[in-house]
């Protein structure tokens, strides 16, 4: 994605909401940022979400902060120059890729005014989140590999980009991760402020 086109993207972004790991909006943004040259510094605690809401230390500008699972807002430019991205992440993008089919398959159960929070019970809007429970994604990643004898090193050589995604290159990967992430893993909607407030992270 080229600067221009980002800054288009950006237009569609709304104020203060929370956009997490299974949005569509995170992937693009994670795309963007992951080429930040303080990505890994700002992200070392984790991250649950983006959020584009105002900068209190400059009075009416606003900019994007990564949410930590311990709630913390951390404040990141999409002005920078790029850096070589980094393996783990290249391939945790693909790796969320190729579990997309089932994510949108557990999307269309959504029942709107009827789904109902798996946390807390409350009737859900639209605006919802989906969370893994059981195992966290990056455990059901950590878990794979571990199976496999498998590191980012090894599985980035079949990564490709497509439209701003990741994706793997490679047919039985695919299969043989979304198998073992179905198996391991359960799938629930929830609330975004349930979801966030849970202490989780996605890149330890």
């Amino acid at each position: 994605m080229t600067k221009k086109q980002f800054l288009e993207f950006i237009k569609t972004i709304k104020k203060d909401f929370q956009y997490d790991f299974f949005s569509d909006e995170f992937t693009i943004l994670n795309n963007w940022f992951i080429n930040h040259p303080g990505y890994l510094d700002k992200t070392k605690d984790g991250i649950n979400a983006y959020v584009y809401s105002q900068n209190v230390t400059f009075k009416n500008c606003y900019c994007f902060f990564i949410i930590t699972p311990s709630r913390e807002k951390i404040a990141i430019s999409y002005n920078f120059t790029k850096v070589k991205k980094d393996n783990k992440w290249e391939v945790l993008s693909a790796m969320r890729s190729a579990v997309d089919p089932d994510i949108y398959l557990f999307k269309k159960t959504f029942k709107l005014g009827e789904t109902k929070c798996a946390l807390t019970g409350s009737i859900l809007s639209e605006k919802y989140h989906i969370d893994h429970y059981d195992l966290d994604f990056i455990e059901v990643v950590n878990k794979f590999l571990e199976k496999h004898s498998l590191n980012f090193d090894v599985l980035v050589k079949y990564v490709i980009e497509l439209d701003t995604k990741r994706h793997f290159n490679n047919q039985k990967l695919i299969n043989a991760f979304r198998m073992f992430h179905n198996q391991n893993t359960n799938l629930r909607f929830t609330t975004p402020e349930a979801n966030l407030s849970r202490s989780k992270t996605y890149s330890k």
